[in-house]
């Protein structure tokens, strides 16, 4: 749309915010026909009922998650939730339609000298869990993996613990001038809160660089959030999601949450793929390329790894780019609104 021509990257002319349309297929009249009916006709009253037992789901969720409030203290609160997130969150997304969600583990060497290498892929207490942001699905995915501790990333790459509803409800939200500018009292840096979550024993870290969603079709600016994180020290592990559709896409970037619940419910099956890269793999990309000076120097890395893991290219927009494209959205959809009284 050349009205969001000011949101695509000069570089590689991807537009990283609006929702991705389906690709212009030559398919017959009969089956544009059925796919019509499906995901129209019969789609939305299905989703209604989807939406139905996955909200039953989630407040149930909701309900025994508030127990691990008090297991807390007893230091157990992760293996309670390693055991009730995926007895809730696996059904909910197999309602939604991920019947099967495709999973393997990446390398970076290439051509012949490939090799399959005896890797501890554990994931670890005070580990980093670093993925590229799509949608609130991803939250959904890493929570009944792994059962971790969400941050919430800041302009100025401080963090701050928001847990899983908190990670949730933020994704793809709108970056307020504290989310750009760090107006909150009750952050640290990563590299702390790494090291306490390893002495205290309370998980890995889920870090999302980008501090924003986008479509997936570029990778969007890391925000400085590994300034003092020791690559040779630090165990990292990076995940690469990818959705693929047909009709409509799991990516969420823009517009309500529960219109793209809807959607997404609306669909007869939604495909997810995820890339894992070990953290031995990338500590071996370290040995392969020195590192230059410059405190941006480990966000620059690791976008570059993750962009390979991918197999997207790196763009220049980024989180004030996103706030950005959100208010001129929103003033486009309001003046549509007034218009249509």
């Amino acid at each position: 749309m050349e009205k969001y021509s000011r949101w695509r990257d000069p570089g590689t002319q991807i537009q990283p915010f609006l929702p991705p349309k389906p690709a212009l297929t030559n398919e017959s009249a009969a089956k544009a026909a059925l796919n019509a009916i499906k995901n129209y006709v019969l789609g939305p009253p299905i989703a209604l009922l989807k939406l139905f037992i996955s909200g039953a789901l989630f407040l149930a969720l909701g309900l025994l998650d508030s127990i691990a409030v008090v297991l807390w203290f007893s230091g157990l609160d992760r293996q309670y939730r390693l055991l009730i997130y995926p007895v809730f969150l696996r059904p909910i997304l197999f309602l939604w339609g991920f019947y099967w969600i495709k999973s393997s583990t990446v390398t970076l060497q290439k051509g012949t000298r490939k090799q399959k290498r005896a890797y501890n892929n554990a994931v670890q207490d005070g580990d980093l869990l670093v993925c590229n942001s799509l949608s609130y699905v991803d939250i959904m995915y890493l929570a009944l993996r792994h059962a971790p501790i969400f941050v919430q990333v800041f302009g100025d790459g401080s963090v701050k613990p928001v847990g899983f509803w908190g990670a949730v409800y933020s994704a793809g939200s709108y970056p307020t001038s504290a989310t750009l500018n760090n107006g909150s009292s009750d952050t640290t840096t990563l590299s702390q809160l790494a090291t306490n979550a390893k002495l205290k024993g309370i998980g890995p870290i889920v870090v999302f660089p980008e501090g924003t969603t986008s479509n997936g079709r570029g990778l969007l600016k890391f925000l400085p959030v590994f300034k003092g994180v020791d690559l040779d020290k630090q165990r990292i592990h990076t995940f690469g999601i990818k959705y693929e559709y047909e009709s409509f896409c799991p990516s969420y970037t823009v517009g309500s949450p529960l219109v793209h619940v809807f959607w997404l419910c609306a669909q007869v099956a939604n495909f997810m793929e995820v890339r894992y890269l070990p953290p031995e793999e990338l500590r071996a990309s370290l040995v392969a390329n020195t590192l230059p000076a410059g405190q941006d120097a480990v966000s620059n890395h690791l976008a570059g790894v993750l962009g390979q893991v991918l197999r997207v290219r790196r763009i220049a927009l980024g989180l004030q780019d996103k706030k950005e494209f959100l208010d001129y959205y929103k003033e486009r959809e309001s003046g549509a609104k007034r218009r249509a009284r």
